[in-house]
């Protein structure tokens, strides 16, 4: 079907941004047959008009924080292939901005400074898929209220600092002025508890009240307010003083941070994270029949030799040889095979480093995560998954 205008040509036959109804009467015959309609037959469809902004949006309910994405719509969809990111002007300047098309919306992201008003001009020649151009218009305004007070995290919930730097761990604040940190000392025993009391925290724990673990792993050394240097919507690291859960500086912490105040209508957020201060890496390698350990240097990843490695709740122990490595055979009853296994530097061991443990998870190739570790010795745990 094509609609004709009175001189018999196609080209603006239909009005232009223009709803338009199309009715096929009764009685109208296929082209593949015999048969007629019984009945009317009728759809409608828009024509498309001159390319112009109809709508902003930034947030919701009327509340625009510098997190939220800045939404522009269009009458057209606008033509992706043709569209430059340097055809849209944000001032102030906003870092390292965001700008994509997606059909009829243009999306706006990047880092927004809080309480400030943004103004975003638009090309003129700006171009939708049906080669008609935006042409000049009036700058946008977007006013970005205060940032949502958060707490962020710099790793995940197991995480092994780096050999070299002080015993510290990084926080990130958006609007907090203070933070009650509680520093827990941990072992390799506590290692079931930690996993039974994140369970319990995610919601995930068993029915059964006698495995809930509703308080966190090992024995409270610290518990204070840390004062925050905060200054108005912008992001603050705070570093964490971990040395009075270590013993000469090793060991494993678990670490509780969360806001003094919440502010109504959030979440409360918290940070739990079990941290691992040592030198030693510890990779396992498993398949039906045997358990290779391999023990590293993480300052330089040099082979360790000499290390005393062990399979908790097993009993099971062997040192490393050449290369940092030793195997033994898979134990025979599957779930002690599921245990964990332990490293420990011995004293009279130079070339070995002191600090730290890790625990390791999966099948095939197990990689290390810290676990414990309480002096100049260090524990390491491995916790190859089921089959």
């Amino acid at each position: 079907m094509r609609a004709l205008g009175e001189n018999g040509e196609a080209r603006d036959a239909l009005p232009p941004d223009a709803p338009v109804s199309v009715t096929v009467g009764p009685g109208t015959p296929s082209a593949e047959g015999p048969r007629t309609t019984a009945s009317a037959q009728a759809f409608s469809f828009k024509t498309y008009g001159a390319l112009r902004v109809t709508a902003q949006q930034c947030g919701y309910n009327k509340r625009c924080s510098p997190q939220d994405y800045w939404n522009i719509t269009f009458s057209n969809p606008l033509d992706r292939d043709a569209f430059d990111p340097a055809q849209v002007k944000i001032e102030p300047e906003v870092p390292n901005a965001s700008v994509n098309v997606y059909g009829q919306t243009l999306y706006i992201n990047g880092a927004k400074r809080g309480r400030t008003a943004y103004k975003v001009t638009l090309d003129a020649g700006l171009r939708d898929e049906f080669g008609q151009t935006l042409g000049q218009t009036a700058p946008l305004t977007f006013n970005v209220g205060p940032a949502d007070p958060a707490l962020i995290p710099s790793g995940g919930n197991f995480v092994v600092l780096e050999p070299s730097s002080d015993p510290r761990l990084s926080v990130y604040t958006i609007n907090h002025s203070a933070l009650k940190v509680s520093l827990y000392s941990v072992a390799p025993e506590d290692y079931e508890r930690y996993v039974s009391y994140m369970r319990f925290v995610s919601g995930y724990y068993s029915n059964d009240e006698k495995r809930k673990q509703t308080q966190p792993p090992g024995r409270l050394v610290s518990s204070k307010t840390v004062a925050v240097q905060t200054r108005p919507d912008e992001t603050i690291e705070t570093k964490i003083d971990l040395a009075p859960a270590l013993r000469q500086g090793l060991g494993n912490v678990f670490v509780v941070v969360e806001p003094t105040v919440v502010t109504k209508g959030h979440e409360r957020e918290v940070i739990r994270t079990w941290i691992e201060v040592t030198g030693i890496g510890l990779d396992a390698f498993a398949d039906r029949e045997q358990l290779i350990g391999w023990t590293t240097a993480l300052g330089d990843g040099r082979p360790l030799e000499g290390v005393d490695v062990w399979l908790h709740q097993t009993g099971v122990r062997a040192t490393t040889a050449q290369f940092g490595l030793r195997s033994r055979r898979r134990p025979a009853d599957s779930r002690a095979f599921c245990s964990r296994a332990v490293a420990l530097t011995r004293p009279s061991c130079r070339s070995t480093p002191t600090g730290g443990t890790t625990s390791l998870r999966g099948s095939g190739a197990r990689r290390a995560r810290s676990c414990a570790g309480t002096s100049s010795t260090t524990e390491r745990c491995i916790a190859p998954a089921r089959r």
